[in-house]
């Protein structure tokens, strides 16, 4: 009788082994492996890819080498949408048939799984912009062909502006509050701002510049009253320095800042007009939104 309760307990566990060992050894996820960038676009502005990727693994794991060299991920599929995480940041948007399409804050990303020849891409840039301007004569102006759609949505001044500041180099994220106004010449003034500083009214100034007169962008005039932070604004800076108005509404700079050190860090400001909701479903919120939102 023991021999036999000996022998049938022998017999459970050999097929708990086998039946968890089949389960290791299921087929893996089908969204798996690594998706090299063949394309990416800023404001409508085609870019060269440089080896950006993501590689997802099994498990809902992954890593990718996109904005500060190779880090991990979080990722999760649903349909054909996907969402991807890093740190703190969720970003969305679709995989199918191989083909992963991801906006990260204005910049939409293509990746392709397996192996990608990137050869072509600058021809078909080139070839797409071509295109693209190829009705456009000397004499015209943005402004006439978009005016009237974004007349509503084009920057106002004065106005006040609130959001976030974002570095991905130094995992952090802050309030911010800008105003745009005129004193003869129109002028950006930013602040970023802590609660326990905000009850005091007092704010840590980061930006100060004159901009030229534009209602679709912020763009700063380099002289020796531009600067942010400690870095005053040189002609150099002024492309980089502009804040692009997009048509959610959002105010968006993106630029490398390098401290008095040689640090160099990669700094996004978005910012929406004072009053305006913000998706709190999908996109990154101001650290302290739910005060703004309840009138503080």
């Amino acid at each position: 009788m023991k021999k036999t309760l000996k022998l049938l307990l022998i017999i459970l566990v050999m097929s708990i082994v086998m039946a968890l060992a089949a389960c290791g050894s299921g087929a893996e996820d089908p969204a798996s492996g690594r998706y090299n960038c063949t394309s990416l676009e800023f404001l409508g502005f085609g870019s060269e890819p440089s080896g950006e990727y993501i590689e997802l693994s099994s498990g809902g794991k992954g890593k990718m080498d996109i904005l500060n060299g190779e880090t991990s991920i979080k990722w999760k599929l649903n349909g054909e949408n996907i969402s991807v995480t890093y740190f703190f940041l969720t970003y969305e948007g679709t995989l199918k048939d191989g083909v992963l399409v991801l906006d990260m804050l204005g910049s939409k990303y293509t990746f392709v799984k397996g192996d990608v020849d990137n050869s072509n891409t600058t021809e078909t840039t080139e070839t797409a912009e071509t295109a693209d301007t190829a009705d456009v004569t000397d004499d015209a102006v943005i402004t006439d062909e978009i005016g009237n759609e974004k007349e509503e949505t084009a920057i106002k001044i004065p106005s006040s502006w609130y959001g976030i500041l974002i570095s991905y180099d130094l995992q952090y994220s802050g309030d911010v509050w800008a105003r745009l106004d005129d004193d003869g010449k129109p002028y950006i003034e930013m602040y970023e701002s802590f609660s326990e500083y905000e009850r005091a009214g007092e704010y840590l100034p980061l930006m100060s510049a004159y901009i030229e007169s534009d209602i679709y962008a912020v763009v700063p005039v380099a002289d020796e009253e531009s600067w942010f932070m400690d870095h005053i604004l040189t002609e150099e800076d002024v492309y980089d320095y502009t804040g692009v108005f997009m048509d959610d509404g959002t105010l968006y700079f993106n630029f490398d800042y390098e401290d008095e050190n040689g640090m160099i860090y990669d700094i996004e400001i978005c910012l929406r007009e004072n009053g305006a909701a913000w998706d709190e479903e999908y996109e990154i919120l101001p650290p302290s939104y739910e005060t703004y939102k309840n009138g503080f």
